[in-house]
């Protein structure tokens, strides 16, 4: 004679999953916030969203409970998983930050520049033609955003002598360390090097003859990664740093001030490329 068992025509509900329970076909339970049908009779063997021969998904969910901790927390999806972004301070609004992940900051009111570094160098160095010269800075001179929109204004004051007329050069950075390095705002304009190295007299004597060179660059970065600076010294000629070639002559410092720029503020004009 043909049976039916009257306590499996339908979904029998057992609760949150036990691991000392014994579960029949057809038990649902929950687990890590998703629910799950039992397919073969079992105890001991936890749910999985993967292939398992004992549960199948019945509704995915995702247990935010075991993520929150505190009241305020709000959950974003970060590509892979469901995390937490705890709960801001008062006044401050949630902001874009790198790689498509919130954050919160303050609100900007009366802040054209959000932050300023200056390094300054005193020692006499020489720097040959297609080297690089770092301010004295073992880890370079450096800075690191505090908004993703930010610019960032480099301002050079640089006292030295060249070996000869028209030594040249290009300020790089890197937001790599050094993996790779780039030079700012070149090739919008298509021109080889930023400013020049250039002594007082043009009578072949450069042995005491050390000169300023100012230059200000002004660029978009787009990113929370901490950006480094160089001088590339090319076209031909050495320089000395921070004196003249006579070193008994005169010295004085060089020196790199990096400013980030608050571009949100109405009062910083922006017309550049990136």
């Amino acid at each position: 004679m043909f049976e039916v068992d009257l306590g499996k025509i339908k979904f029998k509900w057992r609760g949150a999953y036990v691991n000392t329970t014994a579960y029949e076909v057809d038990d649902v339970v929950s687990y890590s916030g998703s629910s799950f049908i039992c397919k073969a009779n079992t105890t001991g063997v936890a749910p999985t969203a993967s292939a398992n021969p004992f549960w199948d998904v019945l509704a995915l969910g995702s247990d935010l409970g075991s993520v929150a901790n505190n009241a305020g927390d709000i959950f974003y999806f970060n590509g892979s998983d469901f995390v937490n972004l705890g709960a801001g301070t008062q006044g401050q609004v949630m902001v874009q930050g790198g790689l498509n992940t919130p954050q919160w900051q303050a609100v900007d009111t009366l802040a054209p520049i959000i932050q300023t570094r200056q390094f300054s160098d005193f020692v006499r160095t020489q720097v040959n033609n297609g080297n690089y010269y770092y301010f004295g800075i073992t880890d370079s001179p450096r800075i690191t955003p505090r908004k993703f929109n930010s610019l960032i204004r480099v301002s050079l004051n640089l006292f030295s002598e060249p070996n000869g007329h028209n030594c040249s050069y290009r300020v790089q950075y890197s937001t790599d360390n050094w993996a790779t390095g780039t030079n700012m705002l070149l090739t919008n304009f298509g021109q080889n090097y930023h400013g020049m190295f250039q002594g007082y007299e043009y009578s072949g004597d450069y042995s005491s003859t050390p000169s300023h060179s100012n230059f200000q660059l002004t660029q978009a970065f787009s990113t929370l990664n901490q950006i480094k600076f160089r001088l590339y010294v090319g076209n031909g000629n050495n320089i000395m740093m921070n004196s003249s070639w006579s070193s008994g002559y005169e010295s004085a410092p060089s020196t790199i001030t990096l400013e980030e720029l608050n571009a949100d503020y109405n009062s910083v004009e922006y017309n550049g490329g990136s």
